[in-house]
């Protein structure tokens, strides 16, 4: 791209120094004359040590408060590069993420480091000519930042983020370079993070995450593409750490380990999380796993998500701490688990307008959806569809819950019978679970006069219950009976 249309199209900082444009502003785009980093010394011939060049770019970049020119070449540096910005801003903006390339020879110095006010970096790319061992390639802390069109590659942390506002779009992250790597660190952004169309591409090595979120106050993720990694969003803060407001949209994660990971540490919060239409499918393990064994997570919505073919669960919810969870809508289909789990403890769980089998172009589940036994409480599913699934529909092995209005799974049922004069009668309820006493009604079609009918309260069972008489009859007794479960009425 040529640096005049990057340029004239490039959103920058109240205060003199930038402005909007247009992409047919007048050549003199900015305000203080730009600068060339190769008018400070540097070569750009991928060999010899241009640092020296790209600092007093930078110290003049900061000073001035221009965005420093670095035309297509390939640059070596070996230390880092550091800007602190003042109210007047500055940058770096090259010639294209696959023109412009600045290399480190460092294994664990990384490329740039920003803080301060206000920081551009643009149509650059980032990598290294060694494994990296630690650190990042570029680490950002400015109160206001916007980094568009960036490559970052064999990198050990790509961006470690952790400034106030920020725009992160069309930016690539390819060979990590370690089991332990992550795309993009967030630890910071009370203002808000964006990033939009991030592209991570299938790796040689599987790294920790794409992205991680320790702590936040508002993250928008949008139209990006992350595969294969270890999770493709990990969001694990700390103790003392919450990670609030994180908004996925559009967003694809597929054949990693996990897609959308969320495993707050002792101490640490996760909260108010919203996930729309995002694929999350052909994982290792589970398509979105939600923890909450240690730290708290609450208030997380998931909408029209396509959660499919992971080889295990393709949602699970578990821990104590997990409450407060949203699903509804979406499709939960070819999964080796069950298409959704609520795990040990989980509670105030709400689904609806599910549809979790065989259908849209995938085989069923193992199970529709699974309910544990063990402290799983207060939960809600209705309006939802559970069938042509390999080992069940919906299991709830609970039985705390309500459950309504559910294809494959019968939580209401009634009929006709009679009680002879043996003086009771066996009847197959056929309930999807075992039945309460109080659930249990029964009605007259003929006199009784003054024999009583009664659901004997030790004969329910997950299939039957049975129906006796006060006093044996001198004839038949017809009733009518209805019972439900879980939750109906």
């Amino acid at each position: 791209m040529e640096r005049r249309k990057f340029l004239g199209g490039l959103p920058l900082a109240v205060g003199g120094v930038l402005a909007l444009r247009t992409m047919d502003s007048p050549a003199q785009t900015l305000p203080t004359a730009g600068a060339n980093v190769k008018s400070f010394g540097a070569v750009g011939d991928g060999v010899t040590d241009d640092t020296a060049a790209f600092q007093a770019a930078a110290a003049y970049s900061v000073a001035n408060g221009v965005i420093i020119y670095v035309p297509s070449a390939t640059y070596i540096v070996s230390s880092l590069i550091i800007c602190a910005f003042g109210a007047a801003g500055g940058g770096f903006v090259g010639d294209g993420k696959y023109n412009s390339t600045i290399k480190t020879k460092n294994p664990s110095s990384g490329i740039f480091k920003f803080s301060g006010t206000y920081g551009v970096l643009a149509e650059i790319g980032l990598t290294a000519s060694v494994a990296q061992m630690n650190g990042a390639l570029f680490t950002s802390a400015c109160g206001s930042e916007y980094y568009t069109s960036l490559k970052f590659d064999n990198y050990f942390i790509g961006l470690q983020a952790g400034g106030n506002v920020c725009v992160l779009r069309d930016c690539d992250f390819t060979n990590p370079n370690s089991s332990a790597s992550v795309g993009i660190i967030i630890n910071g952004y009370a203002g808000g993070m964006v990033i939009d169309n991030m592209v991570a591409y299938v790796p040689s090595i599987t790294p920790l995450a794409g992205i991680q979120i320790l702590s936040c106050g508002a993250v928008q993720i949008s139209n990006s593409n992350i595969i294969s990694q270890g999770s493709c969003l990990f969001i694990n803060p700390g103790s003392g750490q919450g990670a609030n407001s994180i908004n996925v949209i559009n967003t694809f994660f597929d054949s990693a380990t996990r897609g959308v990971y969320i495993l707050p540490q002792p101490g640490g919060s996760v909260s108010r999380c919203s996930f729309t239409q995002v694929w999350t499918s052909s994982h290792t393990s589970g398509g979105f796993v939600i923890d909450g064994s240690y730290g708290v997570v609450t208030g997380i919505q998931i909408h029209s998500a396509q959660v499919n073919f992971n080889h295990s669960d393709g949602l699970e919810i578990i821990g104590g701490n997990a409450s407060n969870i949203d699903i509804v809508g979406g499709e939960f289909v070819g999964n080796t688990g069950s298409g959704i789990t609520l795990g040990s403890n989980a509670s105030y769980i709400r689904i609806r307008n599910v549809f979790s089998g065989a259908g849209y172009g995938g085989l069923g589940n193992a199970f529709g959806m699974y309910i544990n036994n063990t402290g799983v409480t207060n939960y809600s599913i209705s309006d939802s569809h559970f069938s042509g699934n390999i080992s069940g529909q919906l299991i709830d092995f609970a039985n705390t819950g309500i459950i309504k209005n559910c294809v494959g799974f019968t939580s209401k049922n009634s009929g006709a019978s009679t009680v002879s004069a043996s003086g009771s009668e066996v009847i197959n309820h056929g309930l999807s679970a075992t039945p309460s006493y109080q659930n249990f009604f029964i009605s007259a079609t003929n006199s009784w006069g003054s024999t009583n009918l009664y659901v004997d309260p030790g004969s329910i069972t997950p299939t039957q219950f049975t129906v006796r008489a006060s006093t044996a009859p001198s004839s038949g007794l017809n009733f009518n009976w209805r019972a439900t479960c879980s939750g109906e009425i």
